[in-house]
């Protein structure tokens, strides 16, 4: 009686936990109810705060600004940046809220609670004002590792997707008569895929997402939706029934990678050219010029030295950052003879050439973060041995470090000790950046896996 009681209200978190100790996908009130609303109203409404804040603080001395500025108090110009960042987080706190308003609040109605992992995860999103579709419809579960280190102004948060698993669905099958109000949504989910929800320490969780986005009729931009859903192991091991993908299938999820991290393949006069021409990262370079720009702006005019010496320091930095990511492009050249990597830079094009077999491994090292998108940086790293003598083409710090401290040891005594025979028996003979800004974790793992398949095929 209690316990129905309890349900006939909205029940906070701590009584959820009280009524169900065992079972932690009720713990929140919407996973509770199994009716997910999407995340757009909550952001939105962050974003407006955010803007109010930056806005509201920079406001009495922007009302004050013509007064000082006659008097040749140029510091107050820094209050401009704070309003630039304010009027900016509420455009886009405005653009949400217009979404919201033109199709509703979107929600997912759980299939099942909690979704398996290992099994199925599925529902129903409705789109309340509905949408005439115009392209193919866009759906991914993805699974997020969150990881908090440190602690105050050391404190750093680190959110990594590792899993995924995403479908397209042609807009022919999804338009009806009238606009789209319903769109049903199922994954399956492998055992050993991620790992299932655990949100119950603060610095270590992971969490499952719906992502959603659908091309619709007399709009620049996709509806997108987000859906955080609980994924436990309540111990259901099923198989998908659907049949493995075929080889056209496989072909188009590869291409759909290598498209999403930025990345061309084609055939060359000299061999397989692979083409790192990374779009995305140049749009955040431009982005970042803008306020490197208004940093500068804001730096140049403030007559107090220290104030003066931070922002043309922020300025500096940025713009040191931006040859990298808007003039920067690579590419790779592959052949039974050899493998040549170029890569522009502000100074234009360098080239390093060596074997391919001289090739150990591809590594995938995180380069840049940008809103949730994670841009990796592929590095080809050679075989272990480094020549005393004739210096790599590509050579890195630690094989030139390990050289000189070979050739030291010769010069005073004659012979090399132990270790640092050691060393360069076992450091690489080479380091070499090949793309600095791949996009997605999953899709710079597609990249490197089939460029490490296309080398074993070329050395083999």
């Amino acid at each position: 009686m209690r316990l129905w009681l309890m349900e006939a209200k909205k029940m906070s978190a701590k009584e959820l936990k009280q009524a169900y100790p065992d079972e932690p996908w009720h713990w929140r009130s919407e996973w509770h109810s199994g009716l997910i609303k999407s995340s757009g109203k909550s952001e939105a409404l962050i974003l407006a705060l955010m803007g109010a804040v930056f806005f509201g603080l920079s406001l009495p001395a922007l009302l004050a600004l013509p007064r000082e500025l006659a008097r040749g108090n140029y510091a107050l110009l820094a209050v401009l940046l704070f309003t630039l960042i304010g009027l900016a987080l509420m455009f886009f706190a405005a653009k949400a809220f217009g979404e919201v308003l033109r199709y509703g609040t979107l929600t997912l109605k759980l299939e099942s609670l909690p979704g398996s992992w290992g099994g199925w995860v599925g529902g129903l999103v409705t789109i309340p004002k509905g949408g005439r579709v115009v392209g193919p419809l866009k759906l991914e579960l993805v699974c997020i590792h969150k990881k908090v280190t440190g602690g105050g102004k050391n404190r750093r948060v680190s959110e990594v997707v590792i899993w995924e698993t995403k479908e397209t669905r042609p807009a022919a099958t999804l338009q009806g008569r009238g606009p789209l109000t319903e769109i049903p949504v199922k994954f399956h989910i492998p055992r050993g895929s991620g790992k299932p929800t655990d949100e119950r320490e603060e610095r270590n969780q992971t969490w499952w997402r719906v992502k959603l986005e659908l091309p619709v009729q007399r709009q620049s931009k996709p509806l997108a939706a987000k859906f955080d859903i609980p994924v436990f192991d309540i111990g259901e091991d099923v198989e998908a029934i659907t049949p493995p993908p075929s080889m056209e299938e496989q072909a188009e999820q590869l291409e759909a990678a290598m498209l999403e991290a930025g990345v061309e393949v084609s055939q060359g006069a000299d061999g397989i050219v692979w083409d790192f021409f990374q779009p995305k990262a140049k749009v955040g370079g431009l982005i970042l010029s803008l306020f490197a720009v208004v940093f500068g702006t804001i730096g140049w005019f403030l007559p107090v030295l220290f104030m003066k010496v931070i922002f043309m320091g922020f300025a500096f930095l940025m713009a040191a950052i931006l040859p990298g990511l808007i003039w920067r492009r690579s590419e790779l050249r592959l052949n039974p003879r050899e493998v040549v990597v170029r890569k522009r830079g502000w100074r234009g094009w360098r080239e390093w050439r060596f074997a391919a077999h001289e090739i150990a491994n591809l590594t995938l090292e995180e380069s840049m973060r940008s809103g949730n998108d994670r841009y990796l940086r592929l590095t080809a790293v050679g075989v272990r041995g480094v020549d005393p003598e004739i210096p790599h083409t590509a050579e890195h710090f630690k094989a030139r470090k390990a050289r000189y401290r070979w050739k030291r040891e010769i010069k005073r005594s004659g012979k090399a000790s132990d270790a640092t025979k050691t060393a360069l028996l076992e450091t690489p003979c080479f380091e070499l950046e090949v793309a600095g800004y791949l996009r997605g974790t999953m899709a710079a793992e597609r990249v490197r896996d089939n460029l490490l398949a296309t080398l074993k095929r070329m050395t083999a």
